[in-house]
């Protein structure tokens, strides 16, 4: 576990250096740190000894300039300690930032390269938890914890140096309580661990009950479940209040165990100090000094409980982001892969098979050829994998057998990029980002001339409503496209796809949501891309594709029929069924 946060600070950047440097900041301030309780017993010293004190034999015997001096020195000490504290927090705090940065980087990332099926089992919530929530709780520690561990093991290591050298025997005795500390704490530590990778879970589960509500505010309120789904955050919020309890419970009996710890170290230090001091076993300076340095020595301790809450939320965040690191990713480039100059754009499927669970294909030994050019209806049974084919093609998934090629290239020898820059979708879930309409549009093409915009807007049939908008092609569109209707945002939708000027575009129930008229207008714009790409149109609705070159009927058994759609009336089979329902002629007919 701890090993995974090494690893992350390691695999950001390379920041040894930085590393040290800040380290070293920490030891210096604390060193400067210790000296004033030194210094308080070097004045006692001077004050008993005065011309015999220990400054007197440096040179210095008139005990006002040895006052001078120790002030001198003191405010030296003092302003060091300051500038080390300084540069040191500024070090930390920076190096915070920039691990934080890196890794959130790196794991979004290594998340945007994961397929389609990782995608699918897991919650976008407790995804988000994991670039957020516990990539700060990163930062967090590197803020603070880390200079806090640093000096916490310095100041004890130059405290006991200096205990050893004034009277071994008595350090001994003062430090005892140490080790009692730290097996404490490695027993806090475990059962810490437990509960904060139990605390990183549920609030992953509430991350994402959150996001799922939010996203369904709409169908929350028409079904009036505001309570059902009060009362479920609710559960959740308990559950993440008291697994903190239980460990609020424990952390917060360090402290007091720990002063009264002190306290058993500070008496030895006092009574068997004093009683060497007495007997002329130790001089009043040192003694003064062990009686202000025990504290030092120990107190900082106390913060031991915080630091270990700390380390331990940190070593639960950087787990949970290590496995994320670790999700293996099964879509990749293939080792010098094809990007050529030029496409024509015929697509070829030969016996493919494909299921999103094992034993339950959604499409069986598929066998399909789609010339350069044309423009192919794709329609069928809901289910039949209509959508899946265009999954496919872009390579969000692979199949499980058989091959699909473009040009005579198999879909796994294209460069990734290559390959989905070259095909152009339209989704049925017509997605917009929060930005401009302009913004959403040239997505795929940031450097699309207005013409070519104009161009776009003008075949999507959305030209008029932008031009007709206060701000035109500047109007913010909200989260998800919110602010404009499912018609709407198809229409940018479709727009932005031919903006891109893709070889293969692809309309998977691209013109569901808007009106017969808007679609007739739309079908003819799409008739003056035909020939220049090859296009792909999925639709349940027939009449999308009546005017289609061919027209493939998907089904169970795979591809059931095709060729134009006057042919496919003439066979009187499955298409035709589909058409005579749409139009009505079924119904007239019984």
């Amino acid at each position: 576990m701890h090993n995974n946060l090494i690893e992350l600070v390691k695999n950001t950047k390379k920041r040894k250096s930085k590393i040290i440097i800040n380290t070293s900041f920490s030891i210096l301030e604390k060193l400067f740190d210790i000296f004033p309780e030194i210094f308080l017993g070097i004045v006692v010293d001077l004050v008993v000894h005065k011309k015999d004190s220990l400054i007197a034999k440096i040179g210095i015997k008139e005990p006002f300039y040895q006052l001078i001096f120790l002030g001198i020195i003191t405010a030296i000490i003092w302003s060091l300690e300051s500038l080390f504290e300084y540069l040191g927090e500024i070090g930390w705090k920076n190096m915070a930032q920039e691990i934080q940065h890196n890794v959130r980087l790196k794991t979004y990332e290594h998340v945007q390269n994961l397929d389609m099926s990782w995608f699918n089992e897991k919650s976008t919530g407790n995804i988000l938890n994991i670039l957020n929530s516990d990539i700060n709780q990163l930062e967090r520690f590197f803020n603070k914890g880390a200079n806090d561990i640093i000096q916490l093991i310095f100041s004890s290591i130059a405290t006991a140096g200096v205990y050893f050298y004034l009277t071994p025997k008595m350090a001994f005795f003062s430090m005892m309580p140490i080790p009692l500390i730290l097996v404490g704490s490695a027993l806090l530590q475990k059962y810490l661990f437990q509960n904060y990778s139990k605390v990183r879970e549920i609030a992953g589960y509430i991350s994402s009950k959150l996001s799922n509500n939010l996203q369904g505010i709409t169908v929350i309120k028409s079904f009036v479940a505001e309570k059902d789904e009060l009362k479920e955050i609710e559960k959740l919020s308990k559950q993440y209040q008291v697994t903190n309890e239980k460990t609020i419970k424990l952390s917060s009996i360090v402290n007091p165990t720990i002063r009264t710890i002190v306290l058993l170290g500070f008496l030895v230090t006092l009574l068997y100090g004093g009683w060497l001091t007495f007997n002329n076993k130790l001089d009043v300076g040192s003694y003064t000094t062990l009686l202000f340095l025990t504290p030092r020595m120990l107190w900082p301790f106390r913060a031991i409980s915080k630091i270990s809450d700390s380390y331990q939320r940190t070593i639960a965040s950087s787990s949970r982001i290590f496995e994320l690191l670790n999700t293996p990713i099964k879509i990749y480039n293939q080792i010098n892969p094809k990007t050529p100059k030029k496409m024509k754009g015929e697509i070829v499927f030969d016996n493919v098979d494909f299921s999103y669970i094992e034993e339950q294909n959604i499409l069986k030994n598929v066998s399909l050829k789609i010339k350069s050019g044309e423009y192919i209806g794709l329609v069928g049974t809901t289910g039949a994998g209509k959508s899946t084919i265009t999954k496919l093609l872009l390579r969000l998934y692979d199949p499980q057998k058989g091959t699909i090629e473009i040009d005579s290239i198999n879909l796994k020898d294209f460069k990734l990029d290559y390959l989905r820059r070259i095909i152009g979708l339209v989704d049925q879930n017509s997605f917009l980002f929060d930005g401009t309409i302009y913004d959403n549009i040239v997505y795929g093409n940031k450097n699309a001339s207005k013409k070519e915009i104009e161009k776009a807007t003008n075949i999507a049939e959305i030209d008029e409503f932008i031009n007709s908008l206060p701000n035109g092609f500047n109007t913010h569109v909200g989260e998800r496209g919110m602010k404009l209707s499912g018609g709407q945002r198809q229409r940018v939708c479709i727009a932005r796809a031919i903006v891109k000027d893709p070889k293969i575009l692809i309309f998977d129930e691209a013109t569901s949501a808007v009106d017969n008229e808007t679609e007739t207008a739309i079908q003819k714009s799409l008739l003056s891309l035909k020939h220049s790409r090859t296009m792909i149109v999925i639709a349940h609705r027939l009449s999308t594709v009546r005017f289609a070159d061919k027209i493939l009927v998907l089904s169970e058994n795979g591809i059931a029929e095709q060729g134009t759609h006057e042919e496919l009336i003439l066979k009187k089979e499955i298409y035709k069924k589909l058409w005579d329902i749409q139009t009505g002629e079924l119904n007239n007919k019984s």
